[in-house]
């Protein structure tokens, strides 16, 4: 559908605004699992797992 009914300008910038989304999306999912991979070694310390 986009790549017969918009022009080439259209999908240009739609292109840009993917790229921009796909971006934030990755360095939301990183600190997503930073925080996790964070509490949960909290969590292991605090059980008295961890040394």
């Amino acid at each position: 559908m986009l790549t017969t009914n918009l022009t080439r300008d259209q999908k240009d910038m739609i292109d840009e605004v993917l790229l921009e989304l796909g971006s934030g999306q990755k360095r939301e999912t990183e600190l997503i699992y930073r925080q996790g991979l964070e509490d949960c070694v909290w969590l292991l310390g605090n059980l008295g797992l961890l040394a």
